[in-house]
């Protein structure tokens, strides 16, 4: 909220309006960080009730939410940090040992989030056996590393 706010801010934004459901304008309420006004009426929005509200992008509503947060230091990455992260980064992707991995194709990110997905021996092997069926479509390499694909659950019941 704080970083929104500041952005907002610094951009030259005075106000925003978000949409919010009742629940939530309980939370803003209760951290000091209520709207100042509604546009229009709460409606219902698929399985909840949603409203507009009004923030003003103002440093007191601000200084509110950090008080209320105890947040103190600045939620934004100084620009020479973040180009820091960032080149860090691009030298591991560089790096000569991560050069023989092919970036993965759009079925092969599917099943890696699939197996991820999977919460049970049974719903493993489910998507093993769909990986199966379709083993035609891939390398030797790309099944080997699809079937080693760390499981997503630790024990099972």
């Amino acid at each position: 909220m704080i970083g929104s706010l500041e952005y907002a801010k610094n951009a030259g934004i005075q106000d925003i309006i978000t949409v919010i459901d009742p629940i939530m304008d309980r939370v803003l309420k209760r951290s000091n960080c209520a709207p100042y006004d509604y546009v229009g009426k709460t409606v219902p929005m698929g399985k909840v009730s949603a409203l507009a509200a009004l923030l003003d992008c103002t440093d007191e509503r601000i200084d509110a939410i950090r008080d209320f947060a105890g947040i103190k230091t600045d939620v934004f990455l100084e620009e020479d940090k973040a180009l820091e992260l960032f080149n860090s980064k691009k030298q591991v992707e560089q790096n000569p040992a991560n050069r023989d991995h092919k970036p993965l194709t759009e079925l092969e990110k599917y099943f890696v989030e699939q197996m991820n997905a999977a919460r049970t021996e049974a719903e493993r092997q489910d998507v093993l056996r769909l990986i199966e069926t379709l083993s035609n479509t891939f390398t030797p390499e790309q099944k080997t590393a699809l079937l080693h694909t760390p499981r997503a659950f630790a024990h099972e019941a």
